[in-house]
């Protein structure tokens, strides 16, 4: 067990990765173009929470460049839900770009620990965000809602 823990704290492997990085970027892709669907969001909006973190840890600057990345991907799910397509505009596929070649670089100098630990918390604040948005009730919902 103890080798195991010590192969997880040393970086990746030259090109250890890479198949992961072109599944992002062919994400990025089909939202370029406009073909993506919910799970292409996902894993390129993911992948950005997963920087986030590990950017937060190694810079604040470049927890910045992220979080401009951030705001191009909810204007872009926020265009989705508005029109049912897809796109970007040019400043917010620069900011995207941007942010997914920091990620890379991230993700191939961390360990696979480094970024689990990451991974793992993205996903709390996703599920933490989740629940309360769930939790908060909305005014439809206080519309329904019998009085005692």
């Amino acid at each position: 067990a103890g080798m195991r823990v010590l192969d997880n704290c040393k970086p990746y492997e030259e090109g250890e990765v890479m198949s992961a990085h072109m599944l992002t970027n062919e994400s990025l892709t089909r939202l370029k173009q406009g073909t993506a669907n919910g799970d292409d969001f996902d894993r390129v909006a993911m992948a950005l929470n997963v920087a986030q973190v590990r950017a937060l840890q190694i810079d604040e600057s470049l927890a910045t460049v992220i979080n401009k990345a951030h705001d191009a991907m909810n204007a872009v799910r926020e265009r989705y839900m508005r029109i049912e397509r897809w796109g970007f505009t040019q400043p917010q596929l620069d900011a995207v770009v941007e942010a997914l070649d920091a990620h890379q670089v991230i993700y191939d100098a961390s360990s696979p620990m480094q970024m689990q630990i990451a991974l793992d918390a993205a996903t709390r604040v996703i599920l933490k965000q989740s629940k309360a948005a769930h939790d908060t009730p909305t005014d439809k919902n206080r519309a329904s809602r019998k009085a005692p």
